[in-house]
């Protein structure tokens, strides 16, 4: 649980700092804890509604190297973007 509490406080640390890129990371981070503290596997979708948090998602998913939340961005017609397990 507090590596949880790590990931959270770090996410916002790095939205303070304008930093999108690494709050993306740190929340991709906090949602594999999520997933290990409920045991299972848990389906999980991001929706954004600019270019630039699209892509900072599209990137946050490759800094994760877990097979079991192996998550992968994909872009819609509307420029949305959608990480999914």
């Amino acid at each position: 649980m507090t590596q949880l509490r790590t990931h959270i406080d770090n996410a916002n640390s790095a939205l303070e700092e304008d930093d999108t890129q690494a709050a993306m990371g740190h929340i991709v981070l906090a949602l594999e804890e999520i997933e290990m503290i409920l045991g299972g596997n848990v389906t999980w979708t991001a929706n954004a509604t600019d270019t630039e948090t699209a892509a900072a998602m599209g990137n946050a998913t490759a800094m994760t190297d877990d097979t079991e939340m192996n998550s992968t961005a994909r872009e819609s017609d509307d420029t949305e973007t959608q990480m999914m397990p």
